[in-house]
């Protein structure tokens, strides 16, 4: 797994030879008070299809379909297509979004003539979502960090 384009929006990965663009999306910004993780899924792929027609109505066809994929991805997932405009030189994206206690985590690829077929790219993304590890509560790198250095160094790991 490599990074690609770090000064981008949301970080993207090479994954496996796949482009994969990871975004995170707070329940706070699209969910409607406390919604079962499916419902909150639904709540999302609307406020999604909302953010492209005010953004990107040029270039892409809302998103308006979510296929549930619990068995998939081993945790409460769906994808979606974001389809291009006529007209339009973006290519077809395949997302998957996961449903996480305090949010959304949307994992999404272009679908391009060079890549692998819709269901492979869905397998990809299902094996990505099937290889999260979550927590209750955030943790912050610097806090992690702050501790680290504050160590003995005599105690610390050996690396």
């Amino acid at each position: 797994m490599t990074a690609f384009d770090a000064g981008a929006e949301f970080p993207a990965f090479n994954i496996d030879g796949q482009i994969v663009l990871v975004a995170f999306s707070d329940r706070q910004l699209f969910a409607q008070g406390a919604a079962a993780p499916g419902v909150m899924l639904a709540q999302h792929i609307a406020w999604e299809a909302e953010y492209f027609k005010k953004t990107m109505a040029d270039s892409v066809i809302p998103p308006s379909k979510l296929h549930f994929a619990f068995e998939k991805c081993g945790v409460v997932c769906g994808d979606w297509v974001l389809e291009p405009a006529l007209g339009s030189s973006l290519p077809r994206n395949l997302a998957t979004s996961i449903a996480l206690p305090n949010g959304v985590l949307v994992l999404t690829t272009p679908m391009t003539g060079e890549n692998s077929s819709e269901d492979e790219l869905r397998a990809v993304l299902y094996g990505i979502a099937k290889s999260l590890q979550t927590q209750e509560s955030a943790f912050k790198i610097k806090n992690i960090s702050d501790s680290e250095r504050a160590r003995d160094p005599a105690q610390r790991p050996v690396r």
